[in-house]
């Protein structure tokens, strides 16, 4: 039975829509009853019609997004007060704008030495303002405010105003993705389990082989004593053109105190080449480091810190580029050569190509946290297939006992055996990396009394309110079923009856 909900104000759709829980009247015109009054006169010139006007303003999809919104704001207020309804839109208007930032088309060079592309604000407002959006900025200021290091700055990214293209172009779909998410929750909560949903967290490596510093026999120098610093044990003394001796208590009586010797301390100064080592070495360790505690942002932390490390060590033995290098034999045969490919062949100066190496360091992500289903591509199929076989909790190792934490298996590993902590390595030959995998199963059964549990519900909920066709249709549907609407458009209500062929609406 139908739940008449009664919803009075909706604006654009005054023409369309009659007051609520009147009889159905055929006899009433698809336009308004003055249609072909002028808007305005003045004198003996005449504006357009109200038919005109009327037509200009009427949009089946934006009448239809005017109607869920308000039912969208009259559902999601049955279970929120305002002020949370309201925090909820602000930080889903963040999101938006954030998304902005990693846009490429909005990102340049002008914030840099030419060379880091990053997102500059004022492009991206001033195509807002060309699609007619009122977009004010402060002082003519736009972000971001960027580090020596061309991250950033916190809170610093978007300086201007963005009120009238939320309330225009974003609200709306906010509120209706709300009220999806809160049909899924409350009307089809099994829909969790009928579009089976997992979370991955994971540590994704490439398989070649990688650059690491390996320690060298230290350079020993040895430096003079400064002035009224006394000789003792543990000093040196100079015995021949590079000869030299150090102080012991079995030599103290031949070196101290005699005044013919002139004394230093030995200075060992750390040495490092680059060497090669296996990527599943990497991974091993890893491994280790998870039974010990570590995360997986903390060793992709320690894989980026060692790509830095060679990063400087190279920069530093080829820039700046001077004759006396080549003749050092250091790593590379050329360093001329080797200095350029942070100049791009002398486009800009090398501290600023080293610089860049550094920056597409730091963008790159290792560690990747997401909410997929079987259709999922950001995964290879086999591993896909493995996450959402029959067998995947079969197929799911917990490294470290009493621990929620669950890692999927390779599938070269046969199930029925008792996996050991290196089978949580993934080796991937069509991308050619090496994975560890962690898995959170998503379904209705989850607690919502329990804070995580809650919270990975929610996240499923997201997902499909965000991507499943079939859910958004059926949700908006079953909405339109709990409010009486009334239709005075013809047009309108054949666009009605196309697109939701199951309901009846009144006309």
């Amino acid at each position: 039975m139908k739940k008449f909900n009664k919803i009075c104000a909706f604006l654009l759709t005054a023409t369309l829509l009659v007051g609520c829980g009147k009889e159905k009247d055929k006899t009433v015109s698809a336009l308004p009853s003055n249609g072909s009054t002028s808007v305005a006169t003045s004198g003996k010139e005449k504006t357009g019609t109200f038919e005109k006007l009327y037509q200009t303003l009427y949009s089946d999809s934006k009448v239809m997004d005017h109607i869920f919104d308000e039912i969208a704001k009259q559902e999601l207020l049955k279970g929120m007060e305002q002020t949370e309804l309201d925090a909820i839109i602000a930080e889903r208007r963040q999101e938006t704008l954030e998304d902005f930032a990693e846009k490429d088309e909005y990102k340049d060079t002008s914030l840099t030495n030419g060379v880091i592309s990053l997102f500059n604000e004022k492009l991206l407002v001033r195509e807002l303002r060309l699609s007619g959006l009122n977009i004010p900025c402060a002082n003519n200021e736009y972000g971001p405010e960027i580090n020596a290091d061309y991250t950033y700055k916190e809170g610093k990214v978007f300086k201007c105003d963005y009120t009238e293209y939320f309330e225009k172009k974003v609200d709306s779909a906010i509120l209706q993705h709300l009220l999806i998410e809160k049909y899924i929750r409350e009307v089809k909560p099994n829909t969790l389990d009928k579009n089976e949903t997992v979370k991955v967290k994971y540590l994704a490596i490439p398989s070649a082989d990688y650059e690491y510093l390996a320690e060298k026999d230290p350079l020993v120098s040895y430096v003079e004593l400064e002035a009224g610093v006394t000789p003792a044990i543990g000093h040196y003394v100079k015995t021949g053109e590079n000869t030299y001796v150090e102080i012991t208590a079995s030599n103290s009586t031949e070196y101290l105190g005699t005044g013919t010797y002139t004394y230093y301390t030995k200075v060992e100064t750390p040495q490092y080449e680059k060497a090669t080592a296996r990527t599943k070495q990497f991974m091993i360790d890893a491994v280790k480091a998870l039974v010990e505690g570590k995360t997986l942002e903390e060793i992709e932390e320690t894989w980026e810190a060692n790509k830095k490390e060679v990063e400087q060590f190279t920069y530093e033995k080829a820039c700046p580029f001077d004759a006396d290098k080549v003749n050092k034999n250091y790593d590379h045969a050329n360093a001329e050569n080797a200095c350029s490919e942070y100049t791009n062949k002398g486009s800009y100066p090398d501290y600023v190509g080293y610089a860049l190496k550094l920056h597409n360091i730091e963008k790159a992500e290792y560690v990747l946290e997401e909410v997929i289903d079987s259709s999922s591509s950001i995964l290879n199929a086999d591993i896909v297939t493995s996450l959402f076989a029959d067998n995947t909790e079969e197929r799911l190792h917990t490294l470290v006992e009493g621990s929620n934490t669950k890692y999927l298996v390779s599938s070269s590993v046969a199930t029925g055996k008792t996996f050991s902590a290196n089978d949580i390595i993934i080796s991937d030959s069509t991308n050619s990396k090496y994975y560890i995998i962690q898995v959170e199963l998503i379904n209705s059964e989850l607690d919502g009394e329990v804070a995580a549990e809650a919270a990975l519900k929610d996240e499923g909920i997201y997902y499909l309110a965000d991507t499943n066709s079939s859910i958004i249709s059926a949700a908006l549907e079953f909405y339109l079923t709990q409010y009486d609407i009334t239709v005075h458009d013809e047009a309108f209500y054949d666009y009605l009856d196309v697109t939701y062929p199951k309901i009846e609406f009144d006309y």
